[in-house]
């Protein structure tokens, strides 16, 4: 079986390190590694992913954080093969409700210097992450220019896509992190309201 993996933000598929380490031998892990391009958002990235499909032969989905979206958007779709999501901390429409949608227009590459990588690492983290985890986001994100960043965070602040999540026919799984920041709990009851298979 095939194992489409979806980045999160910073769309590299690095951080899907460990996990690979651990994947048994039956699955065949497809990392999606999305261009540095801040003019791709949502709509472009799924046309950017949809030539990847393992379609025809039995796959899953794998949509971390940003990528919950896209994962969903593919599946409404139906593709031949698909046999189930994962969904990982992860939203179907923003997923801060303190934050407007229209808080969107404000985002810019200025909001992503590298000084502050280390406070974007502690909200993605926590003070519990081990070390070598915290050094591997760092770097990582220290690969991706603040404008694709930026550009990134404007797309999550208007994504909504609650019509396809109710549109999945095939399972769907949510792994919640215990002391997610940015992500919170509430964005799980929000997929179960719209998908309560």
């Amino acid at each position: 079986m095939k194992l489409l993996l979806l980045p999160g933000m910073d769309g590299t598929g690095e951080l899907f390190a460990p996990l690979l380490r651990h994947l048994p031998a039956e699955i065949e892990p497809i990392v999606v590694r999305y261009p540095f391009d801040p003019s791709m958002g949502y709509t472009e990235l799924l046309e950017f992913i949809r030539p990847r499909l393992a379609v025809g032969e039995a796959f899953a989905i794998l949509g971390e954080s940003f990528s919950g979206p896209l994962a969903i958007q593919l599946a409404s779709r139906q593709p031949s093969g698909l046999i189930g999501v994962l969904l990982c901390a992860t939203f179907v429409t923003h997923p801060v409700r303190c934050v407007p949608r229209c808080a969107a227009r404000l985002v810019s590459k200025w909001l992503f210097p590298p000084s502050l990588l280390g406070v974007a690492q502690q909200l993605l983290l926590g003070c519990r992450a081990q070390i070598d985890v915290r050094w591997q986001v760092a770097t990582t994100l220290a690969t991706v220019p603040p404008a694709v960043l930026a550009a990134r965070l404007r797309a999550v602040l208007k994504v909504d896509v609650r019509r396809e999540c109710e549109a999945v026919s095939v399972p769907m799984h949510y792994l919640q992190a215990a002391h997610d920041r940015l992500v919170p709990t509430r964005n799980l009851v929000v997929i179960r309201v719209c998908s309560p298979r």
